[in-house]
Parts: structure tokens; C-alpha cells; sequence
């Protein structure tokens, strides 16, 4: 539980603008954990490293909230291998497309933040699938109505290393339906070989005014060993595409990209 107040510089008394906050964590199993928060303040979240932009996109700076920080990697939407995603503080990649960009729950249409009222967020395992589900609501603010974000995750272990998954993704002001955004998806991660991985994903959105083109994908095939990493892939961003809760760097491409990368280890016997 955490509470502030507010005095002025040279001040003698605090205001009447007394604010506290309530973080609640529970183990629903010993791998299912429930978390709520109500009234979180982010102020004491890290400062954003400063960046020159001389391109046309947006660029990409990391989620620092705490809150949305613990088991990220559960929500990653991609071809990011498995035990990549499960790590406590997960990053993602700076990528064209992230699905779940947690900077974008409480910011309006301008870009500022909005006080949220809190949010709860369940995570873990539950036989062999991975769970996510996290809610939160943000507060009137300026006019404009209270509005809900919401995404659902669940991926399905396949085989020794191989996994499914789902997502749903939603944006929704509070009385006015018609102003919403919502994003679903499907992805896979095929493994064989221990090197061999055969992934892509599938996501399309649903939005007022927008409808055509709104589908993306990818496609990526790779090869990594002690020696060497080989991988090349496809992907398609529709020009009607958009993901209020993500990370979209641009709509309307089709690209393909290959990667060869070689390692050299070296001892006092020499390199191989």
C-alpha cells in the first residue's frame, strides 16, 4: 500500500488532493499468480532515454511501469522462442509490429497518460498451457469518458518445444461503443532438430471506419547452432491495420529479410 500528498514549495500544510494506492498479489496454484492494483502510480517509473528520430517512424522506447514489467513475456505475440518469453522481465525487440506495447494502456488520442483507476492481471500455467489475462480502467479525465483495456493470451505446448497460441486485444471507452479497437491473432513456434524453428503469425484488427486491409502476418524459418544462426522470413502490415495497444512502426509494407551470422570460438588450442 502506497499514499502521497501534495505541499507547495515553501509551504506549511499539504492539500486536500490526498491520493493511496492498494498492489495485491496471490498464488491461485503454484504456477498461477493473481495480481491487482488499484490507484497505481507510476511516477516512480524510470525516465526514457533521449533519442534522435531523423526517419519518418516512430520510434521505440521500452515499457517501464512495474506493474506491466512482471511475466511480459507471457503476453509477447511473435517468433520469439519460448524460454525467451517466459523470463521475468522480458524485452521485446525493437520490431515493424509488437501485438501488446504496455506504453499504450492509459494514453488518449493526444498521447498523455491517464490516471487509472487499476486492473487486475492473472499469469502462469494450467496444464500444458500458458495464461495471460490482464484488464485495466482509466479514470474521466478532461471530458473524456473512462475507457477499458483488455488482452487475453493463451499458447499450448506442442511436442518437446513446439507451441499454438491466441491472442485478444481490446480497446473500449465506456459509452461510446463505435470508438473501439480490437486485435486478434493466432501464432505458432515449430522447433525440431533443436535448430530447425518454422514460425509465423496471423493478426487482424476490427475498428470504426476501417474495412480493408486490416490483416497482418509473417512467416520465418531458421537454423541456430553453437557455430551459426541462418534465418530468413516474410511480412505483411495491411494499410488498414491498427493495434491501439501496440507498437506499429508503419502499415501498408510487404518485406522480406535474411540473416547469416557466424561464431568463432577461440582457445589456446586455436579457433573453430
Amino acid at each position: 500500500m502506497a499514499a502521497s500528498g501534495v505541499r507547495g514549495l515553501g509551504g506549511h500544510e499539504f492539500d486536500n488532493d490526498f491520493t493511496a494506492g492498494v498492489d495485491i498479489k496471490a498464488a491461485i496454484t503454484p504456477s498461477l499468480t493473481f495480481d491487482a492494483t488499484i490507484n497505481p502510480d507510476f511516477a516512480q517509473a524510470e525516465a526514457d532515454e533521449q533519442q534522435v528520430n531523423l526517419t519518418q517512424f516512430s520510434l521505440f522506447f521500452p515499457g517501464k511501469r512495474e506493474f506491466f514489467l512482471e511475466n511480459a513475456g507471457i503476453f509477447y505475440f511473435g517468433d520469439i522462442p519460448r524460454n525467451s518469453r517466459s523470463v521475468a522481465r522480458f524485452r521485446p525487440p525493437e520490431e515493424d509490429l509488437l501485438l501488446l506495447f504496455s506504453r499504450r494502456i492509459g494514453l488518449n488520442d493526444a498521447g498523455e497518460q491517464e490516471p487509472l483507476h487499476g486492473g487486475v492481471r492473472l499469469t502462469g500455467r494450467a496444464g500444458g498451457f500458458t495464461l495471460g489475462l490482464m484488464t485495466m480502467q482509466s479514470k474521466d479525465e478532461g471530458g473524456r469518458p473512462s475507457t477499458n483495456y483488455t488482452v487475453a493470451r493463451v499458447r499450448r505446448d506442442l511436442f518437446r518445444s513446439s507451441d499454438v497460441g491466441a491472442i485478444v486485444i481490446s480497446r473500449e471507452p465506456n459509452g461510446d461503443s463505435a470508438d473501439f479497437n480490437r486485435v486478434v491473432g493466432v501464432d505458432t513456434d515449430f522447433r525440431f532438430f533443436r535448430n530447425l524453428s518454422i514460425n509465423g503469425f496471423f493478426a487482424r484488427s476490427e475498428s470504426r471506419g476501417v474495412t480493408t486491409d486490416q490483416d497482418s502476418a509473417k512467416a520465418s524459418i531458421g537454423w541456430e547452432d553453437s557455430g551459426k544462426r541462418l534465418q530468413t522470413s516474410i511480412m505483411k502490415i495491411g494499410e488498414g491495420f491498427r493495434d491501439d495497444l501496440g507498437f506499429v512502426r508503419r502499415t501498408g509494407i510487404r518485406a522480406a529479410c535474411s540473416t547469416v551470422r557466424a561464431t568463432a570460438w577461440c582457445s589456446t588450442l586455436g579457433c573453430r
